[in-house]
């Protein structure tokens, strides 16, 4: 079940908003099939990550087209980082180097149906959320959206699957910003001492599943459950 919110949350003890939110733009890249694009903000005295936007355009995207998206939405959100499907190499060096977009970096896709699982896991916990609103396209897709077979390891082709790569990859980043940004450990008796242990135990178990070919999980469900 996805848990939607009607905006960012406040900081609790001011009642206005929290400064230094980390905003990460995610791309799955397509022209037959849509590009899709993807909004994340994180913040290191919030416990839960948060899904600001998820949307495709009509497919037949070119990169420069892409890359005007792009531009658009970083006049809206000061992105901490950008990473598009680097499966098109060359499409990702045209939109860096002739389309004025030197920052983009390749999304990470090793291990992807592991990383669907935790993610699927933290959809239901509640730890990642999602605006109202802004967000319905990625919602219509994982109603729908079932693995190939009893495997698990790839997801049904006949699915769309576009804004759930999207949001997969820039999920993926808030744990990599936040292991990046140097703090001081917090004080048990800090607003931020649950989530600084949160963070390390998560941290560690996705650098343990990256150095493990196992795959775990058994249930016969489909990987989200929408509702």
């Amino acid at each position: 079940k996805m848990h939607f919110v009607d905006a960012l949350p406040k900081n609790p003890r001011t009642g206005k908003d929290w400064n230094g939110w980390h905003y990460i733009l995610a791309v799955d890249l397509g022209f037959n099939d849509n590009c899709s694009y993807t909004v994340w903000a994180c913040h290191w005295n919030v416990p839960d990550s948060y899904c600001v936007m998820s949307f495709k355009p009509p497919s037949g995207q070119d990169f420069t087209e892409t890359s005007k998206v792009i531009k658009k939405l970083k006049s809206d959100f000061p992105f901490s980082k950008i990473v598009v499907d680097g499966a098109n190499k060359q499409g990702v060096e045209e939109m860096k180097k002739r389309l004025g977009l030197p920052e983009l970096e390749s999304a990470e896709k090793k291990g992807k149906a592991t990383y669907l699982r935790l993610l699927s896991d933290e959809v239901i916990s509640g730890k990642a959320k999602f605006l109202k609103g802004s967000t319905a396209p990625l919602e219509e897709e994982w109603k729908s959206l079932q693995w190939k077979d009893s495997d698990k390891e790839e997801e049904d082709p006949r699915c769309q699957n576009h804004c759930s790569d999207s949001a997969l990859y820039g999920w993926r980043e808030t744990f990599a910003l936040r292991a990046d940004e140097e703090f001081k450990p917090p004080k048990e008796t800090d607003e931020g001492y649950e989530k600084y242990l949160e963070d390390k135990d998560v941290q560690s178990a996705l650098e343990e599943l990256d150095q493990s070919e196992e795959i775990y999980g058994t249930s016969e469900t489909d990987y989200f459950e929408v509702g």
